[in-house]
């Protein structure tokens, strides 16, 4: 099978030749371009091109030296990535960019947000930052270069690419406690450790914990989303100790122990907002001594009594409305589209995506000594 053809974007002459270079040293034919409205037009007509390298800031080239003199382009990365997915759904992009970088202005929090939202697109696999091809253009172009041609040998002409992208439990451990945990991190030059083959490759004489132990002992945790074709995870913005969180946490250790990933009403434990309620009504007292207790009358009107909360009799499933929620939270993180996400089969409910749990060390945090 040929390989397929990748469309480069990129208003800066020097990146765009040195993308080309690469990727023809490689043996694919490319369709570079400094303009945006080109790559649309090339994106949607030129059938071979499966692949597409996009810059996320695009000025009118040739683009001046002075900034004060640059004139943003109709269509920026993120747009001419639209406006192809919307006539071809066989094309996947790769966005190599600094826009996280000059977005961020150093503030690490808002770099991962730009990274998250960017990487997030449809039929976006992955991002790289342009700073890490400055610092080692070798492994960023190896990486991304084997990456288009393991996916190539399983493309099919017309036909979308079935990845899926993953939800996983973030476990953050200690390492003083779990050294093996900090050593093997250390020695894949890695972030995170996906949990099962983490345990797997602890010797045979050391014992194993649990996965239910490892949670229990966790600093912290948290959600992230893993793009499609992706190794690089995304933290989200879904709290751990939420309800979304808790359907998460269930999902995660039953894939991981290679169960039915399915969370049905007994699995759920809901917990109300609030507790604590200053008064209480009898549900075996008269209707109307209830209605006198909670509102009184004034100007000929009726009001609710300051500090009664009525009690409301629950009629929908609780877990139905806490897996609308985590719909809504992972549509928002685009993982898939809110109504393709779970199946009900009457008895439960099944995600459509995938699941798993990921380890990584953090240290306690040293408590404030006051006085």
């Amino acid at each position: 099978m040929s390989k397929p053809s990748i469309l480069i974007l990129d208003d800066d002459e020097m990146w765009l030749a040195r993308h080309e270079r690469r990727l023809t040293q490689a043996g694919f034919k490319c369709f570079a371009t400094q303009n945006a409205k080109q790559a649309i037009d090339w994106g949607k007509s030129q059938t071979s091109i499966k692949f597409g390298l996009i810059d996320e800031i695009l000025f009118v080239p040739p683009v001046p030296i002075d900034e004060s003199q640059r004139e943003l382009q109709r269509w920026q990365g993120s747009g001419a990535i639209r406006e192809i997915v919307a006539m071809r759904h066989d094309i996947q992009f790769i966005i190599v960019t600094s826009a996280p970088q000059l977005h961020s202005q150093e503030n690490d929090r808002l770099f991962s947000r730009e990274t998250s939202k960017l990487r997030r697109q449809p039929q976006v696999v992955d991002l790289i930052h342009k700073q890490d091809i400055e610092i080692d253009p070798d492994t960023e172009y190896r990486w991304l270069i084997g990456e288009i041609l393991d996916r190539s040998k399983h493309n099919i002409i017309g036909r979308t690419l079935d990845i899926k992208p993953r939800v996983l439990l973030g476990i953050g451990l200690d390492p003083s406690i779990y050294e093996s945990i900090a050593e093997a991190l250390d020695r894949q030059r890695t972030n995170h450790l996906l949990l099962t083959p983490y345990l797997k490759k602890l010797p045979e004489h050391q014992s194993k914990p649990t996965i239910e132990k490892l949670i229990s002992s966790a600093i912290e945790q948290c959600i992230f989303v893993e793009a499609p074709g992706s190794k690089k995870l995304d933290r989200t913005s879904i709290k751990p100790n939420s309800q979304s969180g808790q359907i998460i946490s269930i999902l995660a250790t039953r894939s991981e122990l290679q169960q039915n990933t399915i969370v049905r009403e007994a699995d759920y434990q809901y917990n109300p907002r609030s507790k604590d309620r200053p008064y209480d009504i009898d549900s075996t007292q008269d209707s109307q001594q209830s209605v006198d207790f909670a509102y009184e009358y004034s100007d000929g009107r009726k009001h609710r009594r300051d500090g009664v909360q009525i009690e409301t009799r629950q009629t929908e499933s609780r877990l139905k409305t806490a897996i609308h929620r985590l719909k809504q939270d992972l549509a928002k993180a685009n993982v898939a589209p809110l109504d393709t996400l779970f199946n009900f089969n009457g008895e439960g409910y099944i995600p459509n995506f995938e699941l798993g749990i990921v380890v990584y060390s953090v240290k306690p945090k040293r408590k404030k000594i006051v006085g």
